[in-house]
């Protein structure tokens, strides 16, 4: 190829060098695959049941309203954590401050376990049963 202008030398050089790195690059990649590794790739969470039973607000921590209001929740992951929010529109609302939203799930969890825990029975009379 006969090159005319200094510009056109310098096009065909930079394209080589690019051409020749990346093939370096995918070269020295393949040098370290290992085609015989058994390891499965990490599968992505995914919002489980249990986790949507054991949600402890039936409503949107973002607006407050109830979380069927506007059709299906907008559920999602947060750092392997459980966010039911009433639409999509929330969702940028919660993750411009999400720690000031999982507090208020952690205390409304706090809250659902104390009431769901039996009331202590009252001490028995040592003296039920018999007459002084």
């Amino acid at each position: 190829m006969i090159f005319t202008t200094p510009k056109m030398l310098l096009t065909a050089v930079l394209s080589s060098a690019v051409l020749t790195l990346g093939l370096t690059a995918v070269s020295a990649m393949d040098a370290h695959h290992d085609h015989g590794a058994t390891t499965k790739p990490q599968e992505k969470p995914s919002i489980t049941p249990e986790m949507i039973a054991s949600y402890p607000l039936d409503t949107c921590v973002v607006s407050g309203e109830k979380l069927d209001s506007m059709g299906k929740p907008n559920d999602l992951l947060y750092q392997h954590r459980l966010v039911r929010l009433c639409c999509t529109s929330c969702t940028k609302t919660f993750n411009a401050n999400p720690a000031k939203y999982l507090k208020l799930i952690d205390e409304a969890a706090a809250k659902k376990a104390a009431s769901t825990q039996p009331a202590p029975e009252a001490p028995k009379d040592p003296h039920s049963g018999h007459m002084h």
